[in-house]
């Protein structure tokens, strides 16, 4: 196919997966990386089809075969394997008009840090709502059994009891949390009001915002937003209070900062353009430590002596359920922004 051991040490320098294949699918050649670095079932391999060979390649045929029949690429442009996502890319390949054959390429997917989250997320969604699941059948008999005993012990005795029932209390909100971050199916939205929306989470919070000012600019021609208002609100409640505990390190007063404003990025999806609301949230705490940056949104990370790590996990996965975003910019020493990317009502 390939004339002499030449072409073949090009193909074995790249890093990519290549093969090449006949119109029926048969491995015709593979080069050094295809044999190394993907998950290929070794009696398939022999065999010498394509799908055998790679059996998480299958659920793709019908749409490979079609496009070998018809002549054109197809281009995937993500393929589960046991050890990653990947791409991967047929070109037809004519050796002569006698014999066509295909060369298809398979790469690691680079994901963008959304994306990473996004993937990162669903694969813990089972075993969070499991663990969940676990931990709060047993919760409120134990509770019960602290109550019914408080009644037979002195004052003193059940002092402790006290404990037990502040710890499960304690421990049935990290539940509700873990059940929060496992679920966003069924999510009803509406048109919303941001500002309405900033505002009552800013009054949930009430006292916790005391000694802390809070500046907010508004911008009064912006569109409704479409979201859930409880799941919003939820989001804004986490980021203000986030803030607010940031900034008990202060040695000068608290100043929370509130920004509205159409967001200078849009993105297209599903044949439509995707504007979002952009809401800016910015503190003069200490910010963010810059090896924290990176898995800041990732589950039961936080830097907290009494945090659960879950707040601006479930923050970032309420506003992707809403086709929206949440990002961080901070400079140690220097406070720390988040900004958060909510779709407009039409689109």
């Amino acid at each position: 196919m390939f004339s002499g051991p030449f072409h073949e040490d090009i193909l074995n320098s790249i890093s990519e997966a290549v093969f090449v294949v006949d119109s029926e699918m048969n491995i015709l050649f593979r080069n050094r990386a295809a044999e190394e670095d993907l998950p290929v079932h070794i009696r398939g391999l022999e065999s010498g089809g394509l799908f055998s060979a790679l059996p998480w390649l299958a659920p793709y045929a019908d749409g490979l075969r079609s496009a070998a029949s018809e002549g054109r690429s197809c281009f995937l442009r993500s393929v589960g394997t046991p050890v990653g996502a990947t791409w991967a890319r047929m070109t037809p390949f004519v050796t002569d008009e006698a014999r066509r054959t295909w060369v298809l390429t398979i790469g690691p997917l680079l994901l963008s840090p959304d994306e990473r989250d996004v993937v990162a997320f669903e694969s813990m969604e089972g075993v969070v709502s499991q663990i969940a699941h676990e931990i709060n059948n047993p919760l409120g008999g134990i509770r019960g059994a602290a109550q019914l005993l408080d009644e037979r012990l002195s004052p003193e005795e059940a002092e402790y009891l006290q404990v037990i029932v502040r710890e499960v209390d304690r421990l049935s909100d990290i539940v509700g949390e873990l059940k929060d971050f496992a679920s966003m199916s069924g999510m009803a939205t509406q048109p919303l009001n941001i500002h309405e929306v900033i505002d009552q989470s800013l009054v949930v919070l009430g006292p916790e915002m005391a000694g802390i000012t809070v500046r907010r600019f508004y911008d009064p021609s912006l569109p409704d937003v479409r979201g859930n208002s409880s799941k919003l609100l939820q989001v804004f409640i986490n980021l203000f209070k986030n803030a607010a505990e940031a900034m008990l390190e202060n040695e000068e007063p608290g100043m929370l900062v509130i920004r509205t404003r159409p967001s200078e990025l849009y993105a297209h999806r599903d044949g439509r353009t995707l504007r979002w609301v952009e809401v800016a949230v910015t503190d003069n705490g200490p910010g963010v430590r810059f090896n924290d940056r990176e898995r800041i949104f990732m589950p039961f990370v936080t830097s907290k002596k009494d945090g659960s790590g879950l707040g601006l996990a479930i923050s970032k996965k309420i506003l992707i359920a809403h086709q929206g975003m949440l990002r961080l910019e901070s400079t140690e020493g220097r406070g720390a922004t988040f900004k958060a990317f909510i779709p407009y009502a039409g689109g």
